[in-house]
């Protein structure tokens, strides 16, 4: 399948330097995605990442290390881009899989806990 509806997270402009209602900041704040940790996401790297949203002052990012923003990355070396699009998260096929796993490892907690 081709998608051409790809584009960079979006930026909450109305909190500061700490934000966990961002795309990049649910994923750090929420989900606890970040660079030194265990994540379905392979390569996160120590640098900022372009927000989609750009001010009149510059452009902020997000660094996945402290969770922070920064304004005008041009000056930091390197910077990424990480590209998102809206829709389902887990293909079909993947969920029915996790469902249906996770149903008999119930299965089986309860079975064992009869015996």
């Amino acid at each position: 399948m081709d998608w051409d509806d790809w584009r960079l997270p979006e930026d909450d402009l109305s909190c500061g330097g700490i934000c966990s209602t961002s795309e990049m900041g649910h994923l750090f704040y929420q989900e606890g995605i970040a660079f030194s940790t265990q994540s379905p996401f392979f390569n996160i790297q120590s640098g900022f990442y372009w927000f989609g949203t750009s001010l009149f002052t510059g452009t902020r990012s997000f660094e996945f290390v402290t969770g922070g923003t920064a304004l005008d990355v041009q000056f930091y070396d390197p910077a990424y881009a990480w590209a998102v699009r809206d829709g389902d998260v887990v293909p079909i096929p993947s969920a029915v899989w996790l469902f249906g796993s996770g149903l008999l490892v119930l299965v089986g907690i309860a079975k064992r806990k009869k015996a």
